[in-house]
């Protein structure tokens, strides 16, 4: 059985996967400001919205995806919207 302290480090380097994954989404959120300003296109998008949170639905903690994802995606109406 791993250490408590090997989990962390196992934690520690997926945390960091995921937050350099999230920057680079959110440094996203002013060009696609732009596109849809440009295309009159409303911030909040359900279809899309739909779409990205259908993705959860192949792995076992389904639920627990969409949760975090609703977070990411009100994150990124905010940051369109500033």
């Amino acid at each position: 059985m791993p250490s408590l302290q090997n989990l962390r480090n196992e934690i520690d380097r997926l945390d960091s996967i995921i937050m350099e994954a999230l920057e680079a989404r959110f440094n996203l959120m002013p060009s696609i400001a732009k596109v849809k300003k440009a295309e009159s296109l409303a911030t909040t998008q359900a279809s899309r919205e739909e779409v990205v949170l259908k993705k959860a639905e192949v792995f076992s903690h389904e639920a627990a995806i969409q949760e975090v994802y609703l977070t990411i995606m009100a994150q990124s109406k905010l940051l369109q919207s500033g």
